[in-house]
């Protein structure tokens, strides 16, 4: 058992891995918009959408939302929306 399968169950290690994934290829698409932006929640030159979102886990499941001071692309925001249906529901 790794880790992850620790942290997250036999069903949702897979699923998280996925999330994860599908994030980087979200921030990738947009990899313009991250690189004209400066972060503010980091350490890091340029923007990024880690900065953005908040992700939780729980008994239930787990909780995926955008922190309330993002400023963050509505088409963005409903991209990785999308992909967390996706996958958890």
């Amino acid at each position: 058992m790794n880790l992850k399968e620790l942290f997250y169950g036999e069903k949702g290690a897979p699923k998280m891995e996925r999330l994860t994934e599908g994030l980087k290829q979200i921030e990738n698409k947009h990899s313009e918009y991250f690189e004209g932006r400066k972060s503010a929640l980091s350490s890091e030159k340029n923007d990024r959408l880690h900065n953005h979102y908040d992700m939780n886990t729980n008994p239930h499941g787990v909780n995926f939302g955008f922190r309330v001071e993002s400023d963050l692309k509505e088409e963005i925001k409903i991209e990785c929306q999308n992909l967390f249906k996706e996958i958890f529901e």
